[in-house]
């Protein structure tokens, strides 16, 4: 009879099931999968009485490698390995960046250790082969106080200065054109800490090493931004970066996090 066939006559075929299936899976395993960040919020009616900060930027990003085939091993802080083990060059760029994704799986930063994997200066002229890692929550990578990182939304700050939580806007990003053909609104979210000292912050870009405009890598001309004090925007931002369903990602870290191939 009408209205009493049961829900499998809905999906009569194996391929419908296996769609059903992996959109479920997809909303249950990656909450913001499928739901993007949205770049629409207004532009504040007036910057009169906004507080000023003059800022310069640089950027920051996924480094991304498919298979991991090295000699040296990602190690957590306590020195344990986390599995893959890269080329020297690949962990170089991995410490400096912040964040790696190797397959299916992403690593953060998590500290240092007491002893140099890599003389990394002569990749990245950079002394970061004491950085360890730990397996990420957020799809992009974690920042902090339980923050996801977003791309082209979360920004890295001293945070003695723009403390974490800030929203800043910036009128130069307004209308810049993203990678994912969406129009920035000039809002970002100090969700992340880095080296950054005083009015320098770092934007984060997803796993792409596009820039914004006002991205130049030297601290002058610096580029004026505004803190945004509504509590309309700070909340939806904070809440866009929350990372408050990390519990369920933890429970089924077997799903996300795989070597192709079994291999690592």
């Amino acid at each position: 009879m009408v209205g009493k066939r049961p829900v499998g006559y809905l999906f009569k075929n194996t391929s419908t099931w296996l769609l059903a299936i992996g959109v479920w899976t997809m909303f249950l395993f990656f909450p913001s999968a499928g739901l993007p960040e949205e770049f629409d919020i207004p532009p504040p009616t007036s910057l009169e009485g906004l507080h000023l900060l003059q800022i310069w930027a640089t950027e920051y990003h996924v480094v991304l490698i498919v298979g991991a085939h090295g000699d040296i091993p990602l190690l957590d802080t306590s020195g344990n390995p986390l599995g893959p083990q890269l080329t020297p060059k690949q962990f170089c760029n991995a410490a400096l960046e912040g964040t790696v994704k190797i397959d299916n799986c992403t690593f953060n930063q998590d500290g240092k250790g007491s002893a140099r994997q890599v003389n990394c200066i002569p990749y990245v002229h950079r002394d970061v082969g004491f950085n360890r890692f730990a397996k990420a929550k957020g799809p992009f990578g974690d920042g902090v106080r339980g923050y996801a990182l977003i791309p082209y939304r979360t920004i890295a700050t001293d945070n003695r200065f723009i403390p974490t939580g800030t929203v800043l806007f910036i009128p130069s990003a307004v209308g810049q054109l993203l990678p994912t053909g969406q129009k920035h609104d000039g809002y970002f979210f100090a969700g992340d800490v880095g080296d950054m000292k005083d009015n320098h912050i770092d934007v984060f870009n997803g796993d792409t090493a596009a820039s914004f405009k006002f991205v130049l890598s030297v601290p002058n001309p610096t580029v004026p931004s505004y803190v945004i004090d509504k509590q309309a925007i700070v909340n939806r931002l904070s809440i866009s970066h929350s990372l408050s369903n990390q519990h369920e990602r933890e429970s089924h870290e077997w799903f996300l996090c795989q070597p192709k191939n079994g291999r690592w």
